[in-house]
């Protein structure tokens, strides 16, 4: 009896219920995980946290649900390709003369300074992310990717080669979730006013003196900016007056020689002009154009 009444006693100060509490926290604790993003080694892309300003340049992208990430890493490598194809250098890269080893240094009876080796090499990282062409910006929307370039990157040109040698084959399919391509030109504030200044800007070039008379059409899209200036029906009438002030010219919806982006997103908003190539390009749809429909292929036979 008085061994089984020492069993039944309760522990003194509750120090079973405490260590079995102790065991349920450090459980908790234990399965507690911080989640960390993975570093990127890449010395020519610049990953910031950084947002779209008046006055950048870039590239929308759509891509498949969830597949953001890796749709990024696919497009960054993919302009790379053709910005070394495009403009004859590689994007991130310093310009230095040719390395030396260290063999090579001691065969010339020269001293190895091993610090200066490694000041120079962390200098040149720092040139490559100083340097970079591309930057991810994270845009907070599903399904939608932006990425930054700087010059000599032309936003419109790139899209437009890229498109180009996917519609008639000439390469591999590069990218597995990547959708839609949008260049954009140039950005500024969402503001009227702003907006009037940009299409001074972009359209110039393409509409001003000196161009001929075109057929031309507006295509804008509006992301994260309910409430605020910029509507659907200010912006095409704000960019078809800016237009028409530049010469005479016509609107067309279906047989436009070129088409104007107008593409806004929360305090910004972006333009470009592209040609009517974007019809033909399927509205620069990558997927589309790497994976043609039968009636299609048909079509495109008898063109």
């Amino acid at each position: 009896m008085a061994a089984e009444s020492e069993k039944r006693k309760r522990p003194e100060n509750g120090s079973a219920a405490s260590s079995k509490k102790d065991s349920i926290e450090d459980g908790s604790k234990k399965k507690r995980k911080l989640w960390r993003v993975p570093k990127d080694n890449r010395g020519n892309v610049s990953h910031s946290r950084s947002t779209i300003e008046p006055g950048d340049a870039g590239i929308w992208a759509t891509c498949t649900m969830d597949k953001e990430v890796k749709s990024q890493h696919e497009l960054l490598d993919l302009f790379e390709e053709y910005a070394e194809i495009l403009y004859g250098t590689k994007t991130g890269s310093s310009k230095e003369g040719p390395v030396v080893s260290d063999q090579e240094n001691a065969k010339d009876g020269a001293p190895v300074d091993i610090e200066a080796e490694i000041n120079e090499e962390l200098a040149g990282m720092k040139t490559k992310k100083h340097d970079s062409m591309f930057t991810i910006v994270k845009t907070g929307i599903q399904c939608v990717i932006f990425i930054k370039t700087k010059p000599p990157i032309d936003p419109v040109i790139l899209v437009h080669r890229v498109c180009k040698d996917a519609f008639n084959q000439e390469r591999d399919k590069r990218v597995r979730f990547v959708k839609r391509l949008v260049p954009i030109t140039k950005f500024a504030k969402a503001y009227e006013p702003d907006l009037v200044s940009l299409a001074e800007d972009v359209l110039r070039p393409h509409f001003g003196e000196g161009t001929e008379s075109k057929k031309f059409a507006i295509q804008p899209s509006i992301r994260n900016n309910a409430g605020r200036e910029l509507n659907r029906a200010n912006i095409i009438r704000l960019v078809a007056d800016a237009v028409e002030t530049m010469g005479s010219h016509k609107v067309d919806l279906t047989g436009f020689d070129l088409l104007i982006l107008v593409e806004v997103y929360k305090n910004v908003v972006g333009m470009s002009v592209v040609t009517s190539d974007f019809r033909r390009f399927k509205r620069f749809n990558l997927d589309e154009l790497y994976n043609p429909t039968e009636l299609e292929k048909a079509r495109s036979k008898v063109e």
